[in-house]
C-alpha cells in the first residue's frame, strides 16, 4: 500500500474525515495511469488543501498505482459520503478492517479526540497493518483514545471476546469500516449486546 499526496492546482476541495473522492490518475514520465475514475477514502487533509489517499493493491488499477511517480496529474471529483460526519457526545467505538483504517486515521490526524474513542484495528498480519506506529503514538499521547490492534491471521474474528473489552458497549456510537464479510459478522453481535441500531454506522470496502 502507498499513501499519495494530491496538491490542488486550482481551488482546493472542502473535504472532511470519512469522505471519499473519485480519482483518475494521468500519465507521468514513466508511469501510465488507469485513466478511469476510482473511489478512494481520504486518509489525511492538510491546511493548504492537499489531501492524502491510502491506496492498497487490490485490483488492476490500484496495483498499477503502486508505481506512481511524483508530478503525475490527477483529476478529482467529490468529495462524497457522510461517514463520521454526524457524531454525538456519546463514547465511540471504531472498528476497522485492513484498509478500512483510512477514514479513522484521517479523523485522528484532523483533531484530538475530545470524547472517549476506542479503535479496534483488525489485520491479518503485522505487514498489513498500515499506520500502526502512528496509531500507537496517538494512543500513547491522547488520554481519550484507546487502541486495540488485533492480528487475526486467517481465522474468523472472535467478535464476542473482542467486544467484551469495551465497557458499557450499549452506550456507544459505533462506526465500522472494512470488508463486507467483517461488517456482516459484526452487526448482529452489536445488536445482541444492546447497541441501538440507529447508533451503528458502517462503510463496506467493496470497490477495486
Amino acid at each position: 500500500m502507498i499513501e499519495a499526496t494530491l496538491v490542488p492546482s486550482a481551488t482546493a476541495l472542502s473535504v472532511s474525515p470519512g469522505q471519499f473522492v473519485l480519482v483518475a490518475f494521468g500519465d507521468g514520465a514513466r508511469f501510465r495511469g488507469c485513466g478511469e475514475y476510482h473511489p478512494f477514502t481520504v486518509s489525511g487533509i492538510a491546511d493548504d488543501g492537499a489531501i492524502k489517499l491510502a491506496i492498497k493493491a487490490l485490483g488492476p488499477c490500484s496495483q498499477r498505482i503502486q508505481e506512481i511517480e511524483p508530478g503525475v496529474r490527477v483529476r478529482v471529483q467529490g468529495p462524497f459520503g457522510t461517514f463520521l460526519g454526524e457524531t454525538t457526545a456519546a463514547p465511540q467505538l471504531w472498528v476497522a478492517g485492513g484498509v478500512g483504517i483510512t477514514p479513522f486515521i484521517a479523523a485522528l490526524r484532523a483533531h484530538h479526540r475530545t470524547q472517549r474513542t476506542t479503535l479496534m484495528y483488525l489485520f491479518r498480519q503485522a505487514a498489513d497493518a498500515a499506520f500502526l506506529s502512528e496509531l500507537t503514538t496517538y494512543a500513547n499521547t491522547g488520554p481519550q483514545f484507546i487502541l486495540h490492534a488485533v492480528e487475526t491471521g486467517k481465522a474468523p474474528v472472535d467478535f464476542p471476546t473482542l467486544l467484551q473489552q469495551v465497557d458499557q458497549l450499549a452506550q456507544h456510537e459505533v462506526y465500522i469500516c472494512g470488508p463486507a464479510p467483517m461488517v456482516n459478522a459484526l452487526l448482529p453481535q452489536l445488536r445482541q449486546r444492546g447497541v441501538n441500531p440507529q447508533a451503528i454506522h458502517f462503510e463496506r470496502f467493496d470497490f477495486r
